[in-house]
């Protein structure tokens, strides 16, 4: 195959439309990019982190760390989507030195 064939057998790049024009806090807004319209968008995750530290000697400390992260999948009607960080509803880590 020589290289015109190659090029002439690559797909044709197609046009986005331009968008309709929106009003969002009385500002003109006109995207070919935004948030999908869907019936699973009700997914939501939580994340908190705690650290202390204690001093017992002026060249000792003692620390602790803890983490949590917690995600609920979205679902409804029409079926549940997959976890988006990780595959379990939560996770949590945490040191002690």
């Amino acid at each position: 195959m020589s290289p015109l064939q190659f090029v002439s057998a690559l797909p044709r790049i197609r046009r986005i439309p331009p968008a309709q024009g929106a009003r969002l806090f009385d500002r003109d807004i006109a995207s070919r990019l935004g948030i999908a319209s869907g019936p699973l968008l009700n997914a939501k995750w939580i994340a908190g982190a705690i650290y202390a530290r204690y001093k017992i000697a002026s060249w000792l400390y003692a620390a602790v760390r803890g983490d949590r992260f917690w995600e609920d999948v979205a679902a409804n009607t029409h079926g549940v989507s997959s976890y988006v960080f990780w595959p379990v509803q939560w996770v949590a880590s945490g040191t002690a030195e």
